[in-house]
């Protein structure tokens, strides 16, 4: 087997100057895939000013949605951040019981109030935590509250359901990554330090690419990049589910196009395959979103 080199991997120059590169190398290695390591700079000679990023959380009030705040707090976000809390009663039962269905609503109002001041008590004080309680369909309540909120990352839990039962019950994981137009995190645990990074070349790639490199929380994740270039979805599928349990990995980062129809063959069968699959963490950057925190000012200056 030919040894891989620096360009055999899809990275711009500037995207290459953003992840020094070191070689993964051990037993744990995926056979016949390349992979590699990428980390930041610990030290450096200018500061980087980052606005403030805007995050909905999506609860309600189950373990699973637990783990999602705990995955929230366990990231270090920077000053002025904006978290918002919501949780989303169906309309159906208030219609058709009223009174029946009057306590679960309290009762969930209840556990929002309990969800936000158990993350605003993990999170430093210049971290904004607000709560909404909404009535309505799950899913366009969510995607709406995202869009007034004007968030950068959608975070929700993961009942992780299977490829079987989500097909048959439906997932709002699963429907919110083929609908938003800005990233998903699905948090099936409380840590996101071991990152890898699906790479198959597109622009969706690159800007979840961007977008690990340029927002603080990710600064001291160990992040693995893993070709995927030129692999049909259903056997990328399998390839990085495998690269993620040998790496012992709490979050894959994939880029996709679904949000606005562009490649959806590849990008969107093999998003919508990994979601009910996956047993850690996945985050989904949709190719349009914008992922960039630095100032541009900053930019320019520096």
């Amino acid at each position: 087997m030919a040894k891989a080199g620096l360009d055999d991997y899809p990275l711009r120059p500037e995207e290459r100057g953003e992840w020094p590169i070191l070689w993964s190398k051990g037993p744990k290695d995926p056979p016949r895939r390349a992979v590699r390591t990428l980390w930041r700079a610990t030290l450096t000679t200018t500061l980087v000013a980052v606005r403030a990023p805007r995050v909905l959380v999506a609860y309600d009030g189950t373990d699973k949605a637990e783990i999602a705040l705990e995955a929230v707090a366990s990231l270090g976000w920077p000053a002025g951040t904006c978290i918002r809390v919501v949780a989303v009663r169906d309309d159906h039962l208030r219609l058709l019981r009223p009174l029946v269905d009057e306590q679960p609503f309290v009762e969930l109002e209840e556990a929002l109030v309990w969800a936000a001041n158990h993350l605003a008590a993990d999170l430093p004080s210049n971290v904004a935590i607000e709560r909404r309680l909404l009535r309505g369909a799950a899913l366009p309540a969510i995607v709406a509250e995202a869009e007034e909120l004007g968030a950068d990352l959608v975070v929700l839990g993961s009942r992780n359901r299977g490829p079987m039962r989500s097909a048959i019950f439906g997932s709002v994981g699963r429907d919110l990554v083929a609908r938003a137009d800005r990233p998903v995190l699905i948090a099936r645990g409380d840590r996101l330090d071991r990152v890898l990074l699906a790479h198959d070349g597109s622009d969706a790639a690159r800007t979840a690419v961007r977008m690990l490199g340029s927002w603080p929380v990710f600064s001291r994740a160990t992040v693995k990049l893993f070709s995927v270039a030129h692999t049909q979805p259903g056997s990328a599928t399998g390839q990085i589910l495998t690269a993620a349990a040998l790496d012992e990995t709490n979050l894959i980062v994939l880029g996709s196009a679904v949000a606005h129809g562009l490649d959806w063959r590849l990008h969107g069968d093999l998003a919508d395959g990994l979601v009910p699959r996956t047993h850690c963490s996945l985050l989904v950057v949709p190719a349009s979103a914008r992922v960039e925190l630095t100032l541009a000012e900053a930019a320019r200056s520096g």
